[in-house]
């Protein structure tokens, strides 16, 4: 007698799951892409490749220009429904337009996705108008301030499972042990940063936003651009303003049982991967 079928395999959809391969092919770097290109790119083979970017082209989300494929604004109705469902507008906007207004610098909120942060919300300082950060971009942790005050937030368990996925280049700049320890860290003061030498790229200031039980479930921040302060100066300058409005991010969030569950991450799935 075969062995009975888990529950996943029982409801496990494997075409929608290819569907949503497709669409997760195409990116900034690959733009316009071939059945070919798709194929490589999502493992499937060369007719199931083309029979779904004919099928998508068929829904409207991706379009045709002879033998490349692209998507098409349709398939913003995907990621924004994730976002409309969410009410950023309503439940963190206000939190970080009121950040940005009194620190005259910009704040992000973002969630732990793999071995990234995806940044949900921002609030732009006037400086920031030349740089185009839309909203989705994926990030990676370790080299965020948010990154890391949500992967000090992980489980012990899933915290290594994120380091066993790190591809060797990403921790270049800092041995295992010596990332371990600064996530110690982070766990321990409640709060990280990032600094970048004076004048520039970016340096920020983060601090953990948390559900009922106290689970790290999001992050938000302060970011300088380009750098003006130390860390210890950042810290002084904007880490009770910070706190504040995480706290005041966490009171709305709280009132509406599907944001918490929206933000947070499933503790039934898989370990992290990229």
């Amino acid at each position: 007698m075969p062995p009975a079928k888990s529950k996943a395999s029982e409801h496990f959809s494997s075409s929608l799951a290819r569907g949503l391969s497709v669409i997760k092919a195409f990116d900034r770097q690959a733009p316009m892409l071939r059945i070919a290109d798709v194929a490589e790119r999502t493992g499937l083979d060369r007719a199931a490749a083309r029979r779904f970017l004919l099928t998508l082209l068929d829904l409207g989300y991706v379009g045709r220009s002879d033998d490349l494929f692209y998507l098409r604004p349709s398939a913003l109705d995907i990621g924004f429904s994730y976002l409309a469902s969410l009410d950023v507008n309503r439940v963190i906007q206000p939190f970080l337009n009121e950040l940005t207004s009194v620190t005259r610098e910009t704040s992000s909120f973002g969630i732990l996705d793999g071995l990234d942060i995806r940044l949900l919300a921002r609030s732009a300082n006037n400086r920031m108008m030349n740089i185009t950060i839309p909203l989705g971009t994926r990030v990676a942790a370790h080299s965020a301030s948010i990154g890391r005050v949500l992967l000090a937030g992980l489980s012990p368990e899933r915290f290594e499972a994120y380091l066993a996925a790190q591809q060797p280049d990403a921790k270049a700049e800092f041995s295992t042990d010596e990332f371990r320890s600064i996530v110690d860290g982070v766990r321990s003061s409640g709060w990280a940063t990032i600094e970048k030498s004076p004048g520039v790229g970016f340096c920020s200031i983060a601090v953990p936003v948390r559900d009922r039980e106290g689970g790290v479930i999001a992050g938000v921040n302060v970011v300088e651009y380009p750098p003006r302060n130390t860390p210890q100066a950042m810290v002084r300058k904007y880490l009770r303003l910070l706190r504040e409005a995480a706290q005041q991010i966490e009171a709305a969030l709280h009132v509406s049982q599907h944001a918490v569950l929206a933000l947070s991450d499933d503790p039934g799935s898989p370990p992290l991967i990229g």
